[in-house]
């Protein structure tokens, strides 16, 4: 709500004041605000929206501001009808919205020779664009609204996903919303085993599981990563679980992949099946027949929403306690005609407080805007779907995996690998050193790809 009002003013800067006094009054106040502490109450009373006041500039003509991305059929057609209201809104910048069918397809459309104006992208693919000049850094559109516009923004963003948004310091991207993992258990089945208290670390799991495994009933205590994700997906749970058997956080996949942190990763889930035996070995078991098993926000509602009364905590821990995530951000394109303000207030509209409350709640994603964590409408959120609290609790805890298409690729490979590994039964060392080789072959097909830079941190 606030940055659109510094928006607008900041075009006093060419009336006939010279200066811009609106601007600098506005700033001002803002500022004698925040030093009274009063901004936590203005930005609850605001909704914490980043945007005051719909534009009253018209640009001439009728601009096709063209924005891609890759969501869920579903969670598509709600995005879709945010686009539309935007349309509605401003008749004269009209967004027009594209689905692809995949993270993938979107990834390669955006480094193909067509570009859009816009694009929700995975945060992590900005070294990439950035490295290929093919987006825009949103931060010198928020130093043109004025210094507050990026104080406001820092603020009312979770840090881990202010992180995810910096790059060399420089906000890249608007940060949207996330996604995570967590542990997701069956309240009946605990309950039934006469276990109260959900598990907190692979000790207790493995005990809890003991007690809720039938494998003549298909019931299973746990099932792990390799039995319902996708390749890329365990690739990434990989990692993270590589810190928690104590990898460096910031290693990724710059520490050997046949490692002892590695080795001790695969063993454990190895051991989960074979020795343990309260996991399926294959991927043929449903969800359904798990006490325990990692999943997505997605995941833990569409388990209350068939009836099951599951709940989530945050991931058990070894030596370290992370997670996974993913952050959804809205970039600018360099190449793309037409001006730039036209195409930001668009990205700032659809990503403000007012607009990604009503997706998130819908969407069951995780807000990058905190303020919406704060409202009443979140709050009854919160109240109807128990373990939603797990998932921005281990806020703190996520890592957010740094890729490129290469990286990618690798996580893929990484992921089969693992897969493999555990249906067939291979020892640690002879799964790891063979995922390794392959690595390598990869590395070397694609050593002309851009690499990657750090994400920046702080700011």
């Amino acid at each position: 709500m606030i940055i659109r009002g510094l928006w607008l003013t900041g075009e006093a800067r060419s009336d006939r004041n010279g200066p811009g006094l609106r601007f600098v009054v506005g700033c001002l106040a803002l500022w004698c605000l925040l030093i009274a502490g009063l901004w936590p109450a203005v930005a609850q009373a605001s909704g914490g929206n980043l945007a005051s006041v719909s534009s009253s500039r018209r640009p001439s003509g009728d601009d096709r501001i063209q924005l891609w991305y890759a969501l869920p059929v579903e969670d598509g057609r709600l995005f879709e009808s945010l686009i539309q209201r935007y349309n509605e809104k401003h008749p004269h910048a009209q967004v027009a919205g594209r689905n692809f069918p995949s993270m993938d397809h979107l990834h390669a459309a955006i480094l193909g020779a067509e570009v859009p104006h816009l694009a929700l992208i995975d945060a992590s693919w900005q070294a990439e664009l950035i490295a290929q000049r093919r987006i825009l850094p949103v931060e010198d559109t928020l130093n043109k609204i004025g210094v507050m516009a990026r104080i406001i923004l820092k603020a009312d963003t979770f840090p881990i996903m202010w992180d995810a948004v910096l790059v060399g310091e420089r906000v890249w991207t608007l940060p949207a919303f996330a996604t995570s993992h967590a542990l997701i258990y069956d309240v009946d089945r605990l309950r039934e085993a006469g276990i109260k208290v959900p598990p907190k670390n692979w000790y207790e799991i493995i005990l809890a599981a003991r007690r809720m495994t039938r494998p003549s009933e298909h019931k299973w205590g746990f099932l792990l990563p390799t039995g319902h994700m996708s390749a890329r997906d365990v690739g990434r749970l990989f990692l993270i679980y590589r810190i928690q058997a104590g990898a460096l956080p910031g290693a990724g996949l710059g520490g050997p992949l046949d490692g002892p942190e590695s080795e001790q990763v695969l063993q454990h889930w190895m051991d989960l099946v074979y020795k343990h035996k309260v996991a399926p070995p294959s991927g043929q078991e449903e969800v359904a027949n798990a006490a325990m098993y990692v999943g997505t926000l997605h995941d833990l509602l569409s388990g209350q929403a068939q009836g099951r009364r599951v709940q989530a905590v945050p991931l058990p821990s070894q030596k370290a306690q992370a997670s996974s995530l993913t952050v959804y951000s809205m970039a600018l394109f360099s190449s793309a005609p037409g001006p730039v303000d036209r195409r930001f207030e668009a990205a700032l509209w659809l990503t403000e407080f007012q607009q990604m409350l009503e997706f998130t709640l819908t969407a069951h994603y995780l807000p990058a805007n905190k303020q919406i964590t704060l409202s009443p409408g979140y709050f009854q959120y919160l109240q109807q779907h128990a373990g939603i609290r797990s998932f921005l609790a281990q806020l703190k805890n996520c890592r957010q995996d740094v890729q490129s298409a290469q990286s990618a690729r690798l996580m893929d490979l990484v992921g089969e690998s693992l897969k493999r590994a555990v249906e067939t039964h291979m020892s640690p060392q002879e799964a790891l050193s063979s995922m390794r080789q392959r690595a390598e072959v990869l590395l070397k097909q694609e050593s002309g790809s851009p690499q990657n830079h750090p994400t920046g941190s702080g700011g």
